[in-house]
């Protein structure tokens, strides 16, 4: 099974995204994907600019059955941490 990741780097809406270990993290960011072909998941993480911490991006993993699926995770997280407001990850209809 393949593996695949995405990262985007945006400027996050006011309350940016919500993490699991740092709260809210926002303003310059970093999104990063890693799609897991094998566990059929994708794990979203963040980071703030110029931060060489990553930080579990609250809601993730979800369950992403296809790669198409695991970037469609990732493109929407992205749009909705341009809107900010606390982004959560969550899964796919």
């Amino acid at each position: 099974m393949t593996n695949s990741d995405w990262t985007s780097t945006l400027t996050s809406g006011a309350g940016g995204v919500t993490t699991e270990e740092a709260g809210q993290v926002e303003g310059d960011i970093t999104i990063r994907t890693f799609w897991s072909g094998a566990g059929k998941r994708a794990l979203v993480t963040v980071r703030a600019a110029g931060g060489e911490d990553w930080y579990t991006v609250s809601g993730s993993p979800v369950e992403a059955t296809t790669e198409e699926a695991g970037q469609a995770v990732h493109d929407a997280t992205v749009a909705a941490a341009r809107q900010g407001g606390g982004v959560k990850v969550s899964p796919l209809d």
